[in-house]
C-alpha cells in the first residue's frame, strides 16, 4: 500500500473549503479551546496522580507503541478527515495496540 501522511478529506470533502476550516471551526467550535483545556486536565490529573505517562501527537495510522499496550483507545474529529486507505490503517493500528480482552 502506498501510505501517504499528508493524504486528507477537505473540508465537507471540497478542497476550496480547506482555507475557511480552521476560521470556522474557531468561532463556531472553538476546537483549539477544548482541546488545549482537555491536555491541560489530562497533564493534570497524570502530575497529581503521580504517573508516568507521555501525551504524543502522531499519526493515527503510523503509532509507535508496541502491540497490546493500550486498554483503550480514543478519538475524537479524526475519522471523517481520513482517506479511506488510511482509516483501514487506523483501524488496523488501534487492533494492533489494544491489550487482549479489550471488549
Amino acid at each position: 500500500m502506498d501510505r501517504k501522511s499528508n493524504k486528507y478529506i477537505p473540508a465537507l470533502s471540497y478542497g476550496w473549503l480547506t482555507h475557511l476550516y480552521d476560521p470556522v471551526m474557531q468561532l463556531f467550535m472553538r476546537e483549539s479551546t477544548f482541546k488545549r483545556r482537555l491536555v491541560a486536565q489530562a497533564r493534570t490529573k497524570i502530575m497529581r496522580a503521580g504517573l508516568d505517562i507521555k501525551l504524543d501527537l502522531r499519526m493515527s495510522f503510523e503509532l509507535p507503541y508496541p502491540d497490546r499496550s493500550f486498554d483503550r483507545v480514543v478519538s475524537s474529529l479524526v475519522f471523517h478527515h481520513l482517506t479511506r486507505e488510511n482509516k483501514a490503517l487506523t483501524i488496523k493500528e488501534i487492533f494492533r495496540v489494544l491489550s487482549p480482552g479489550w471488549i
